[in-house]
Parts: structure tokens; sequence; C-alpha cells
């Protein structure tokens, strides 16, 4: 949605809807108060485009639960306590007493696809020490 322009149906789609059931064709999902028929239509205008195919948009009643953006600062929070317990960093917060993680950011080597999903996985595996050494 960010690359098509439509921030605003982006943000809502991953902050006010948690999707409750997804199949070719058909969402399911609950959906916050603020959330509109221009809403509904956007996305519905979007898929068709994308897909070439026909849509069904359905809002089941009920609170929103988990949205995309929770599940995502859970992982982010999950590779915080990650990264956290490598022993350099883990030496680093020890010595500076209320020093925190804030971010994390994913350096991406030449030629690597950052968009491939393959290139995400263990990111912050503790286990690997060229994390830290690597010499880019």
């Amino acid at each position: 949605m960010e690359n098509q322009k439509q921030p605003r149906l982006a943000y809502a789609l991953r902050h006010d809807v948690e999707v409750v059931e997804f199949s070719p064709g058909q969402i399911k999902f609950k959906a916050a108060d603020r959330v509109g028929n221009d809403t509904l239509a956007a996305l519905n205008k979007i898929l068709e485009e994308t897909t070439g195919g026909k849509w069904a948009l359905d809002i089941v009643p009920g609170e929103v639960g988990r949205t995309v953006a929770d599940i995502e600062n859970e992982q982010k929070e999950k590779d915080k306590k990650n990264v956290a317990e490598t022993p350099l960093v883990k030496a680093i917060l020890e010595e500076f007493r209320g020093a925190r993680i804030e971010n994390l950011t994913r350096k991406v080597k030449a030629g690597e696809d950052d968009g491939d999903e393959s290139a995400n996985e263990d990111i912050f595996n503790t286990n690997s020490e060229d994390y830290f050494n690597s010499e880019d």
C-alpha cells in the first residue's frame, strides 16, 4: 500500500484491523470504528487491480485483537531480547547501567535483496559470532 501511495489505507491495515480469516478472494476481519467504507473500497480496488480477481471483504463483529502492528512490535521486542543476550551486547549493557537497545537496523550487503524473505531469516541469531564481527 505504501508503494501505491495509499498511506492512510496502509496505516489502517496495520493498526486498525485484525485479520480473522484469509482465503483467495476473501478476507474476513475485525475493524476499528474509524475504518470506514472508503477504506474498504480502496482496499477492494487495490486487491482487484493487483490480483485481477474479485474480492469479498467482510467485517466480523467484535473488538479488534492483535493487529499487524502488534505482531511486528512483539517481534521487534523479541529481536531486541535476542540481541541483548549476545555476549558483546550483554557486556556493554552491564557496563553502562541503564543503557537499553532502542532500535535494531539490519545491514544489507551489496548484492543482497532486502525484499527476499530468506535474507531475513535468523538475522538476530544469537549463535552467530559473525553478526558483530563483520568487516562491512
